[in-house]
């Protein structure tokens, strides 16, 4: 069983939070191609730390005892006193995570072969609203022939959500 990084950023992750969103839509070109049934992905979320963190590194943070505060746990339109700066899902370090996606099914699909319905489970109100998310988040991870406009093909991985860790692998143990 593989275990790797999978990151879900906004409007994403309240979808996926309340059971909305059952299938994570990713570019084949990335690691995540590599995924095979029943592996799992730790998830990495928006997040940040109390406000005395700003400063440091997350890993430094939690070495001095920081604990994560999950922006989907933070009700729209409210702001917490002791709350620092929202952090971007990609730096959430694994020993902070907080639940699992188990892959349950895989396919490879064209982009625009979402219908309006899978658009919305994924958070979006429409094609447009999702293709322009879709690019933004290419720009920072992934190659430009994959952009909304190009119809690339993707990979649909369907999932079952664990809401727990589970533990690390110790490197050389025996089972």
């Amino acid at each position: 069983m593989t275990a790797m990084p999978g990151t879900i950023g906004f409007p994403q992750i309240r979808k996926l939070m309340s059971g909305e969103m059952t299938w994570l839509i990713r570019p084949r070109a990335q690691r995540i191609s590599t995924l095979k049934l029943a592996d799992r992905l730790w998830v990495r979320e928006p997040y940040c730390f109390a406000w005395r963190f700003d400063g440091h590194t997350p890993l430094a943070a939690v070495s001095l005892g920081a604990k994560p505060i999950f922006l989907a746990d933070i009700e729209e339109g409210s702001s917490p006193a002791d709350i620092g700066k929202p952090r971007v899902a990609y730096t959430l370090p694994r020993a902070c995570h907080r639940q699992h996606l188990k892959i349950t099914e895989i396919k490879a699909i064209r982009l625009h072969d979402l219908g309006l319905d899978d658009i919305e489970a994924q958070g979006f109100q429409g094609p447009r609203q999702w293709g322009l998310a879709w690019d933004r988040a290419l720009a920072v991870c992934g190659p430009g022939r994959d952009r909304w406009e190009n119809n690339p093909q993707v990979l649909a991985l369907k999932f079952e959500r664990v809401d727990r860790p589970l533990p690390v692998p110790v490197k050389g143990a025996r089972s």
